[in-house]
Order: structure tokens, then C-alpha cells, then sequence
């Protein structure tokens, strides 16, 4: 793969089209410094979808386009286009031959090509991902970059090993599953916040019914009242308006008359003017249909392009449906098989349920029918013990009385005692279940205060844990901030020292002598060096100094000549010398001035070494520091005899000779005073940044641990209140079941309670009757004993149905429990069944809208392909009419002028009609407001009415009894009892309905979001990994590869590369190490500018042996390297290029003399760059061919 073509139209100083034909091997880009060089490089990063101004040098993006210059007018467009030999299929498309094209109007409008189809800028980015291809790649190299990959930021080094990696693409993927996490985080939080909601207005609706219907009481009271306050009004309304209307009848009629006379004056200047106004609209028309037809031309154009894009984005969406559709047809046939599944269960179930309503019905009817029985046969019994007593009675006339009496007590008290003993073990029975009734009643009321506890326990977790997030957030914020507060002051602090240490602004003689140690020369530096003064201060030092800043201090005299002969020989300028031991302070008198404003003589205000003392004071003695301007003027004249010369804080001086120097100076004069103490102040507040990080690193990552173990809070109170919440619905089943039996056992005491009063008073009755009997006593004893036998015998059978009665009862309380039990399932399964056919029904729905989408799109395709052939046709059409038109437009125009001197002649004739017309509409305007407004508040009456109670409003007789202002205090007291009900829900009891489904569909929802929280997490650990393999895979041999290439390039040589020590290497630092033959060097921020430039090729050379980019282009990389260096450079080249096509923009002789093929860009005409080219022949590298 390499660039075979360039193409540039109005890009920067490239008006006119440029084609730039590119070969293997190494292409030169030379001219002189601003006839456009770089800009083929700024334009190959355009093209490839570089979208930083900055990074184009510029500071707006519409700055690419051509501007014009002396010679040339601006163009409305900038165009680029890219063509790439695909040969080795290193981009992800099927072409071999792949042309990228990219276009900005000057209306901001953008657009993207690739192979002359319209795409998107992500397009483009993602066509370059990991092929070390790109904008942002080690692909394109400039001089600045040289220095940002050695001293810049960590991030940018790394980025250039992530790309040879191959695992940017996997950093973006991990960034928007990140931001997928983070999405579906607050979703959870936000879900369970409107859970919590919810609750919370299931039971608020409950106690709005109540207060609905007392609203509704005082509602209707209400509504009749207004409704006879508003006929009574509507009948006075009416009484009044009827008469209005009768005058205003005659007044509109002595209007009309004078209208009739105005109308046919304004008849002959209505003609008039219609002439004008035909006139005029046949001159617009023709005039608008001439810019219509212009417009529509350009419309056409515009929009046959922008149906072109259409066609393609209709394509991608048709397949994008189809997709889709196949997808929710699987989804449709799950959603089916469920269903059916579902459907089974639910008949199953409702199968059970039927046979166990039935049973319930049989059962329950078995139990009444020998409930039944067994009364009966108790009422039966009764009947024959009260003949026995009879018979008894009657035997104890013939027998003894006492024996008879005894017999029957004694029969009498068994059956009371076992009455007694079955009353007592019920009670025993009643007790136990009532004391478990209430035990567990109360386990209930406590369970349900503990599971309310827990919920807002939990909910006070989830504020907590959002309190922490947004701490967590702000933290983050705060650390950004402090990084790149870092970032400026360290690039600050590298820039004061390179300047401490280079001298690079100051004189060129000064740098030499200063720098160049091994030239034989001793000096102690410039002045600005020597002193030390505080921040506020120096400004007023920097002035009082002026050019003495830049003094070179030496020893003795001996040594100013010694620099003077060398700069001479070398031709390096002209210094100012300061000989330390020659110069002595005379001590004139300095006057001592007593003003507020006074802060001091300049060479008390600065600190030096003791040696330096005279010359400090020589250079600074006369200068007075005051606080501002103000406080010179005030003193400038008393110390003005003394030769004193004053300076103020911010710099301005007035001087004993009358110079005033002052103002605003964009060169901070500050700059060479100080720098030591301002590098010193850089550096502290570095350090203490960097310390304020690592605190809050630690502070973040408690935070985090916090955030994590009230997570671990929420889960676990959640676990527990689904815990609770089982349980309690247990307890209410055992409620039911004991509720059911204490109702049993209490029916159950009741019944022994009246049998045993029952009998006690058939005892007492038996007293009495036996003193009645006489007559008859064998047969009296025979019937008895009958009697007896069948007394038994029933008390028998009593006893079995007793029995009976107890084992239905059980049977009937277990079906029961087993009906409640079913028909809550069977409803869960209803309700799962509407869930899934809702589910069932919007998945029909979306494949029933894929494939409506479908065949409109296919549909819209062929129409937009026929649209645009009619456009075409129509574009030609127009340019003929356009010529039609512009000549009937020039013939209008002249009848236009003649008739607007009619108009004007026939309007002032009418002027003084219309004002008599004027008064006349006066007054029966004023008539028509006021029946205007009777009928509106008639109407506005109407309409409350209708709207308000829906009644309707009718003319009947004024009730001149009805008292209107007591009937307003009563609606007014109503309204008052209203407001005192407060806020009322009218449909309370349907918003319950809806909160409570609105529940069990957020319980679904959250259900879904965990899940997919758990898949997120799972997808990031997996990227992570596959990165930190591939990145540290290529790490080891790109370290290896850059010992290799650095020994090649500084013989001796030593370099490496090291990562540091963090938990996750993608995030890690990469340090370099360089050493250079012969030199020992503790920082690479002391390598030369050429030793910096050589080192990071080495890198970038490393980085191609591992993963050669298919192309790469150097922009002015060797300016800094000298004759031997730019030597070991092209042969570096000439190796690599047999993988790597090179272009290369320089001004060095030896790197064109290594090119394959050189382009010469010159500006014949001024500001609008030209393009030579010249190619050498393999054998002879001097001589060119065009």
C-alpha cells in the first residue's frame, strides 16, 4: 500500500488544482521558508480526517480554504482528494485502488468521499484504524511533534504504541462499554428510585378515596347554585342588550350613506390603482419567476446530490431492516414457543383449580347436609329423652320416686358431664388457637414494620451511594484539573529552564559566550543572573536594569577583551561587559524622602552574593522604586538635583535627565529578571500538586471502596427484604388457616354451651314432672325402656355424626387453602401470558414497520433514481425561460413609472372624504363595543355553563325576588369547604390500578438492567486483556528494536525503554532512556535539539521494523541534525523504504540528493503556491528528468 496521487483545490495557498504524483521509495518536498511546503502535508492530514485547527496551523478550520490574494479572488471551497494503491489489502475494503476525498465550503459544510461515495468522517477514521495510517499516527512527523514525543505528555508516547499495537480500536471499543456501564448504572439507580416512588403512591391512593367523595357532595351543591345565580344574570344581560341593538340598526345606516358616497370616488382610483397594482405584480411575478427559476436551478443541483446521498443511506438502512427483521422474527419465535408453554401451565392449572372449586362446592354440600342430619338427630334425641322423663314421671306416681328420679339424673348427668368435658377441651382447643392467632398476628405487624425499616435502610443506601458517586465525580473533575494545572506549570518550568540554560533570548553574542564552555572563556553570566529579587518587585528591577540585564559579568578587564576577540573571530555580535574587580560604587548622597508611597532604592531591594555589591549598586544605586505613577510625580522634582531617577512597580521610569518611559509592553520585561526564583516557585507548585493527586488518588480510591461495600449493602438489604416479603406472605396463609379453625371451635362451644343449658333445665323440668306420675307403670316401664334403646341408640350415632362433622369440616378447610393456593397461581400465569402476548404483539408490530420500511425505501430508490433524471431536464428548460423573462421585465418597468403618476393625483382627492366617513364610524363603533360587550359576556356565561356543568342557558322572565348577592356568599362559602377538603384525586382508584402494574413492569426492568450491568462488566474484562497482551507483546520488541536502531544511528550508543510500575500497563507511563557514545547524560531533556531529533527516528524506525507504516512523511525532522547525522538519517531511509513509501519536506542539500523523485513548490505569483517536479534516474543521481 502506498499514496500514488494527490490532488488540492483551494487548500490554503494551493488556488488552482495541483496533482502531485507519489512512487515508491523517497519523495523530497523542497522551496524556500513560506511558498506552501507544509501545506501538502497539512493537506494529506486533512484529507485523512484531521479535525484540530491547531494542528493545521490555524485557529479556524474555514482558514483552509484559499483566501485570495493580490492577484487571485477567494474560492467558496477547499478540496482534497487522497488516491492509495490497496495492492497489499492493508485497508479494510475491497478495492485496490482506494481515492478519499474531502470537501469544506465556506457555509461550513462539510463532506466525505470515498471512491466518489458520499460517507461519513467516522468512516474515513475507521478506514485508517491500526493500519499506523491516520492523522494522529506515527505516519505524519513534524519537527514540533520530535520534541512533544521526548518532554511531551505520556499519553501522546503511548498513543504511538497503542496504533502499532493494533489496539486502539479495542480502547474505543472499552470506552463506549464504559459509557454503556455507566448509562445502565443510572438507569438501575433511577429505576429503583421510581420503584420507591411508586410504593409510596400505591398507599397515598388509598386514603384519596374517601376524600374524593365528600369533594363530590360539595361539588354538586356548588354546581346548582351557580347555575341559578348565572340564569338570573343571563336573563339582566339580555334586558339590557335588546334596546342597544335597535339604535345601532340606525346608526350603521347613516353610515352606509356616507359610504356610498366615498365608495364612488374610491371606485375611479380603484381602477387606477388596480392598473398600478397589475402592473406591479406582473413586474414582480415576472421578476420573482426569473429568481425562482434561478433558484430552482441551484435547488435542482443541490438536491440531485443530496438524493444521490439519500439512495446510498436508503441502501444501508434497507439492509440495516432487513437485519433487524430477521433478528425480531427469532425473537417472535421464542416469544411463541413461551407462550405455548405458558398456555399449557395455565390450563393445567385452571383444570386443578375447576376440580377443586367443584370439590369445594360437593364438599361444602356434604357438610351442610349432615350438619343438617346431625341436628336432627340431636332435636330427635331430645324429643325421646323429654318422653322418657314423661314416662319417668309417670312411673314415679307407681314406683318409688326417688329410685325413677335417680335413674334419670343420673342418665342426665353423664350427658352433662361429657357435654361438660367436650365444652372444656374446646375452650382448651379455642385458647390455644386464639393465643396463636394473635402470636402470629403479631409476628406479621412486626415483620411488616422490619420489612418497611429495610426498605428505607435500602433507600437511604442508594441517596448514600449517589452522594459518594457525585463525590467520586467531582473528585475526578478536580484531579483533571489538577493534571492539567500540572501539565502548564511543568511545560512553564521546561521552558524558564531551557532558557536558563541555553540564553536562547538573549543577544547572539552572549548565548555564545555563555554556552560554549570549551572556547577558553570565564565569565559569571549575564547581570539578570546574579540577583535575586522577590516576585512584586520585578517588574521595577527589569526597568531600572533596561539593556544592563543582558551584561555579561567577568573578573577583570583582561576578560572583556578576551570576549571581544572572540566574538570578532567568530562573528558572533557585539556584548556588554561588566568587569567585576574594575567597576567600584562611588557614594554619592542619596536623598532620604519621607512619602508613604517610597518603597526604596532599587539596590537595596534585590539580594547578591557580597562580591558583586559594587557592581550591583553601580547599575542600580540611582534608581528610587515607588509604589505607582502618582507617587513619582509627587517626589520626581525633589530628588530630580540628585541625578535620582525614579521607577514604579509596574515598570515605568522617570528619569533625572526628563525621559518618562511607560505603558504597555506586549514582551513581558520582567522576563530575564528573576527566572531562578520563578523556576523555584514552578516547581514547589508542582510538587505540591502532585502531592494534592496522590492524596485524592487515595481519597478516590476509599471513595471507591465505600461505593463498593454499599453496594454490597443495597444487594444484601435487597436479599433480605425478598426474604421478608416470602415470609409475610407465608404468615397470611397460616392466618387464614387459623382465622377458619377459630371460627369452627367457637360455633363448635356455642352449640355445647345451649345443649348443656339445655339440659340442666330439662333436669329441674324432671323434678317436677315425676311428682305427676302415677298410672300405668309396666307399660310406662316398658315404653321406657323402648325409649331408652332408642335413646342410645341415637346418642350413638349423634356421636359418630359429631365425628363426621369434624373430619368434613378438616376436608373442607384443606380445599380451602388448596382453591386460594391455585387461583393465585393461575393468576400469576394470566398475567405472565398478557406480558408475553403484549411482548408478542410489539415484536409483530416492529417486523410489520421493518418491512413497511423496506419497501419504501426500494421504493423511494427508484423514484429518487427518476427524480433526478427530471431534474436534469428541468435545469435546461429554466436557462431558456430565464432569458424569456429578463426581456419582459425591462417593457414593464417603463408602464409602471407613468401609472404611479396617476395614483398619486387621484389619492389626495379622496383624503378629505374619508375623514367625514371617519366620524360616522366613530360613534357607532362606541354603540357596537358596548353591545359587543353584553354579547361577549352572554356568550362567556354560555360557554361556562356548557363547559363548566353542561347546561345550557335560556331567555326566560327576570325573577326580581331572587337575591343574587346571598346566593354569591353561599357559592363562596361552598368554595370555601372545597378548599378545606384540599387536593382531591377524582381517579384515585384507577391510578392504583395503573401505579400497581406500573410496579410489577419496574420489578421486570430492573431485573433486565442487573443482567445486563453483569454482560457489560464481562465485556470489559475481556478487552482489557486481549489489549495488555498485545500492547505488551509490542512493547518488548519495539524496546528491542530501539536499542538496535540507536546503536546504529550514535556509535557507542546505549537507549531502552521502560514502562512504569503500575497495576494496569495501558495506563502506564513509557520512559526513555537515550545515552548517546561517550556522554553521560541523567535526563533526556539534556540531549541537543539534533541528539532529540535522531533519538525519536530511532523510535519511530524501531516502531516500522516491528509494524511499517505503509507510508510516512517527515516535515523539516532534519533541520536540527548535522552533515553526519542527516547522512546516518538518509541511509535510515533508504533501508526502510523498501517497506515504507517516504515523503519527506526539507531544506538539506543531502536529504534531496537521497530522494527518489523531488517536488519544488515556489509562489510565482504572490501568495498561490506552484508545484515542479523532478525525478532522478536510478544510475545517475545528479541529473533530473522532468
Amino acid at each position: 500500500m502506498y499514496l500514488s496521487e494527490l490532488t488540492i483545490v483551494g487548500f490554503k495557498s494551493f488556488a488552482k488544482k495541483t496533482n502531485l504524483l507519489f512512487h515508491d521509495g523517497i519523495t523530497g518536498i523542497v522551496g524556500p521558508n513560506g511558498c506552501g511546503k507544509s501545506n501538502i502535508v497539512d493537506s494529506i492530514r486533512w484529507v485523512m480526517g484531521e479535525q484540530r485547527s491547531g494542528a493545521l496551523r490555524s485557529d479556524r478550520m474555514e482558514n483552509v480554504i484559499f483566501n485570495g490574494s493580490a492577484t487571485a479572488k477567494p474560492v467558496g471551497m477547499a478540496e482534497v482528494s487522497l488516491k492509495i494503491e490497496n495492492t497489499k489489502n492493508i485497508l479494510p475494503i475491497d478495492y485496490s485502488e482506494v481515492v478519499i476525498t474531502r470537501r469544506l465550503f465556506r457555509s461550513g459544510e462539510s463532506q466525505y468521499l470515498i471512491n466518489g461515495n458520499t460517507c461519513r468522517l467516522k468512516d474515513i477514521l475507521d478506514l485508517f484504524l491500526d493500519t499506523g495510517a491516520g492523522p494522529h499516527t506515527y505516519s505524519v512527523i513534524e519537527l514540533a511533534q520530535v520534541e512533544r514525543i521526548l518532554n511531551g505528555k505520556e499519553d501522546e508516547r503511548r498513543k504511538i504504541f497503542e496504533e502499532a499495537a493494533g489496539i486502539t480500536k479495542y480502547k474505543l471499543r472499552r470506552k463506549a462499554t464504559f459509557r454503556k456501564l455507566e448509562s445502565t448504572e443510572k438507569d438501575l439507580i433511577r429505576i429503583e428510585d421510581i420503584m420507591s416512588e411508586v410504593e409510596k403512591n400505591v398507599r397515598t391512593l388509598k386514603r384519596q378515596v374517601t376524600k374524593a367523595q365528600r369533594y363530590q357532595e360539595l361539588a354538586e351543591e356548588l354546581k346548582a347554585l351557580e347555575i341559578a345565580l348565572a340564569d338570573h344574570e343571563y336573563n339582566r344581560l339580555t334586558l339590557e342588550l335588546e334596546p342597544l341593538e335597535a339604535h345601532l340598526d340606525s346608526a350603521r345606516g347613516e353610515r352606509e350613506t356616507s359610504s356610498s358616497t366615498l365608495a364612488t370616488r374610491d371606485a375611479d382610483y380603484e381602477a387606477a390603482r388596480a392598473k398600478l397594482l397589475d402592473l406591479e405584480r406582473a413586474l414582480s411575478e415576472k421578476q420573482r419567476v426569473l429568481n425562482e427559476h434561478l433558484r430552482e436551478s441551484q435547488k435542482f443541483e443541490e438536491r440531485i446530490l443530496v438524493n444521490q446521498e439519500r439512495v446510498r443511506s436508503l441502501e444501508e438502512s434497507n439492509l440495516r431492516y432487513i437485519q433487524e427483521r430477521e433478528s425480531l422474527q427469532l425473537k417472535l419465535q421464542a416469544l411463541q414457543e413461551q407462550q405455548q408453554v405458558i398456555s399449557e401451565r395455565s390450563s393445567v392449572s385452571e383444570r386443578i383449580l375447576n376440580d377443586h372449586l367443584s370439590e369445594q362446592v360437593q364438599v361444602n354440600q356434604d357438610y351442610e347436609t349432615i350438619r343438617r342430619e346431625y341436628e336432627e338427630k340431636r332435636v330427635r334425641f331430645r324429643e325421646i329423652e323429654s318422653q322418657v322423663l314423661i314416662i319417668t314421671e309417670e312411673l314415679s306416681r307407681k314406683q318409688n320416686e326417688g329410685e325413677r328420679l335417680k335413674a334419670t339424673e343420673e342418665n342426665l348427668s353423664r350427658r352433662i358431664a361429657q357435654i361438660t368435658e367436650e365444652e372444656k377441651a374446646t375452650n382448651e382447643r379455642l385458647q390455644e388457637v386464639t393465643a396463636l392467632l394473635q402470636s402470629t398476628r403479631t409476628r406479621e405487624v412486626g415483620l411488616t414494620q422490619s420489612l418497611d425499616e429495610k426498605k428505607k435502610k435500602t433507600a437511604e443506601l442508594m441517596r448514600s451511594e449517589d452522594e459518594m458517586k457525585r463525590s467520586f465525580e467531582q473528585m475526578q473533575k478536580q484531579e483533571g484539573q489538577d493534571r492539567n494545572r500540572v501539565e502548564v506549570l511543568t511545560h512553564q518550568a521546561e521552558l524558564i529552564k531551557r532558557l536558563i540554560d541555553t540564553y536562547e533570548d538573549y543577544p547572539s553574542g552572549v548565548r555564545f559566550l555563555a554556552t560554549n564552555k570549551e572556547i577558553g572563556f570565564s565569565s559569571y553570566g549575564p547581570l539578570a543572573n546574579i540577583i535575586q529579587v522577590q516576585p512584586n518587585y520585578r517588574s521595577a528591577i527589569s526597568a531600572s536594569l533596561g539593556e544592563a540585564a543582558t551584561y555579561l559579568v567577568v573578573e577583570d578587564t583582561s576578560a572583556a577583551f578576551n570576549g571581544i576577540g572572540l566574538l570578532k573571530e567568530e562573528r558572533r555580535g557585539v556584548v556588554t561587559f561588566a568587569p567585576r574587580n574594575e567597576i567600584k560604587w562611588r557614594v554619592n548622597h542619596r536623598p532620604a524622602v519621607s512619602d508613604l508611597g517610597v518603597i526604596g532604592y532599587a539596590d537595596e531591594l534585590v539580594s547578591h552574593d557580597e562580591p558583586f555589591q559594587d557592581l550591583i549598586s553601580a547599575v542600580l544605586g540611582h534608581y528610587l522604586v515607588v509604589q505607582d505613577l502618582q507617587t513619582a510625580n509627587r517626589i520626581y522634582n525633589q530628588v530630580k538635583p540628585e541625578q535620582i531617577n525614579v521607577v514604579t512597580l509596574a515598570g515605568e521610569v522617570l528619569g533625572h535627565t526628563g525621559f518618562i518611559r511607560g505603558g504597555t509592553n506586549h514582551r513581558n520585561q520582567s522576563d530575564f529578571v528573576g527566572r531562578q526564583e520563578q523556576l523555584q516557585a514552578l516547581v514547589t507548585e508542582i510538587d505540591k500538586l502532585k502531592q494534592g493527586i496522590d492524596l485524592r488518588h487515595t481519597q478516590m480510591a476509599q471513595k471507591e471502596l465505600d461505593i463498593q461495600r454499599t453496594k454490597i449493602d443495597i444487594e444484601a438489604q435487597s436479599a433480605e427484604i425478598k426474604k421478608m416479603e416470602e415470609e409475610l406472605a407465608n404468615l397470611k396463609v397460616e392466618l387464614g388457616k387459623m382465622t377458619f379453625e377459630e371460627a369452627s371451635l367457637q360455633e363448635s362451644h356455642h352449640k355445647q354451651l345451649t345443649e348443656r343449658q339445655y339440659l340442666l333445665g330439662e333436669v329441674s323440668q324432671l323434678g317436677l314432672n315425676l311428682e305427676l306420675q302415677a298410672m300405668g307403670a309396666d307399660d310406662l316401664t316398658s315404653r321406657r325402656q323402648q325409649l331408652g334403646q332408642t335413646a342410645n341408640q341415637l346418642s350413638e350415632e349423634i356421636k359418630n355424626q359429631e365425628e363426621n362433622v369434624a373430619g368434613v369440616s378438616a376436608r373442607l378447610q384443606e380445599i380451602n387453602v388448596q382453591v386460594a393456593k391455585w387461583q393465585s397461581d393461575h393468576e400469576s400465569l394470566r398475567r405472565e401470558m398478557d406480558s408475553i402476548a403484549g411482548q408478542i404483539r410489539e415484536t409483530t408490530d416492529l417486523i410489520r414497520m421493518r418491512t413497511e420500511e423496506t419497501d419504501r425505501a426500494r421504493k423511494e430508490i427508484l423514484e429518487l433514481h427518476k427524480v433526478n433524471e427530471e431534474y436534469h431536464q428541468r435545469i435546461e428548460e429554466l436557462k431558456e425561460k430565464r432569458e424569456t423573462l429578463q426581456a419582459e421585465l425591462t417593457a414593464l418597468e417603463e408602464q409602471q413609472y407613468h401609472t404611479n403618476t396617476q395614483v398619486a393625483e387621484q389619492e389626495k382627492a379622496i383624503r378629505s372624504e374619508r375623514s367625514k366617513l371617519d366620524e360616522l364610524a366613530e360613534s357607532v363603533h362606541k354603540i357596537e363595543l358596548r353591545v359587543s360587550e353584553l354579547k361577549l359576556r352572554l356568550e362567556n356565561l354560555k360557554s361556562r355553563m356548557r363547559d363548566e356543568f353542561e347546561y345550557t342557558l335560556q331567555r326566560g322572565p327576570l325573577d326580581e325576588t331572587f337575591d343574587a348577592e346571598e346566593t354569591g356568599k353561599r357559592i363562596e362559602e361552598m368554595r370555601e369547604k372545597i378548599k378545606e377538603v384540599g387536593p382531591v384525586n377524582l381517579l384515585s382508584l384507577k391510578e392504583y390500578e395503573q401505579e400497581k402494574e406500573r410496579m410489577e413492569f419496574l420489578q421486570v426492568q430492573r431485573d433486565d438492567l442487573i443482567k445486563a450491568r453483569k454482560n457489560l462488566t464481562e465485556t470489559i474484562d475481556i478487552i482489557n486483556a486481549t489489549a495488555r497482551q498485545k500492547f505488551m507483546e509490542t512493547f518488548e520488541k519495539v524496546q528491542e528494536n530501539f536499542s538496535q536502531v540507536f546503536g546504529k544511528f550514535f556509535e557507542g550508543g546505549r537507549a531502552s525503554l521502560a514502562l512504569q510500575e503500575t497495576a494496569d500497563p495501558l495506563e502506564a507511563e513509557i520512559e526513555i532512556f537515550a545515552t548517546p557514545g561517550g556522554k553521560k547524560m541523567s535526563a533526556i531533556t539534556l540531549l541537543s535539539g539534533g541528539e532529540k531529533s535522531l533519538t525519536a527516528i530511532s523510535l519511530l524506525f524501531a516502531i516500522y521494523l516491528y509494524k511499517p507504516s505503509p507510508f510516512c512523511i517527515f516535515d523539516e525532522v532534519d533541520a536540527p541534525l548535522d552533515d553526519r547525522n542527516v547522512h546516518r538519517f538518509t541511509n535510515a531511509l533508504k533501508e526502510f523504504s523498501q517497506n515504507t513509501q517516504f515523503l519527506v519536506v526539507t531544506h538539506n542539500k543531502m536529504t534531496m540528493r537521497a530522494a527518489d523523485q523531488l517536488y519544488g513548490i515556489t509562489m510565482e505569483e504572490k501568495g498561490v503556491s506552484k508545484v515542479v517536479s523532478v525525478k532522478f534516474d536510478s544510475n545517475q543521481n545528479g541529473n533530473a528528468a522532468d
